[in-house]
């Protein structure tokens, strides 16, 4: 038996009502959660657009720092994930008879903790970066950030579920 909040768990539910019904949407959807060019580089490129458009050295200095502190993020969202107990994917959780997206191969992803999300944490502190830098591209980089985010809940790569005959924190 798995259960999660019920907003977490309605949203992928919702999501997973259209997975397996078209080859095409789910390897767009898959594009757009794997692919580099989808994820941060989108999102580093704005940063760049941003250090080779202002020369002031204290609005590069922040860059520089904001970038760092984003990388931090990720790295250690990867330690969290390697260090606190295991959580299953929710596509490999066999209680939530998720349907499997087309072109995932069985094992993909099955030895990664699906908690907490470096991709996520990621995409989301640079998005914060750009945000703070210009209120109008970080709207954007956040809609970006959400979308990336919520093609791997899309695919059952990520959410935070709790099952009970898993050990597991709840913070």
């Amino acid at each position: 038996m798995a259960f999660t909040n019920n907003f977490d768990f309605t949203i992928l539910l919702f999501l997973n009502r259209f997975v397996g019904k078209s080859r095409s949407l789910d390897e767009l959807v898959q594009l757009l959660s794997d692919a580099f060019l989808f994820n941060g580089v989108l999102l580093v490129a704005i940063l760049w657009l941003f250090w080779f458009n202002d020369r002031r050295e204290e609005a590069r200095v922040r860059l520089l720092i904001g970038g760092a502190a984003a990388v931090l993020a990720g790295l250690l969202s990867r330690l969290l994930q390697l260090s606190l107990p295991f959580h299953v994917r929710p596509l490999y959780n066999q209680a939530l008879s998720l349907t499997w997206p087309f072109g995932v191969g069985r094992e993909t992803l099955s030895h990664w903790s699906s908690f907490p999300s470096d991709h996520a944490s990621l995409c989301f502190a640079l998005a914060t970066v750009i945000w703070m830098r210009n209120r109008r591209l970080g709207m954007f980089a956040f809609f970006w950030a959400s979308i990336t985010s919520s093609a791997r809940v899309f695919l059952g790569f990520t959410i935070r579920l709790i099952s009970l005959e898993e050990p597991c924190l709840v913070f």
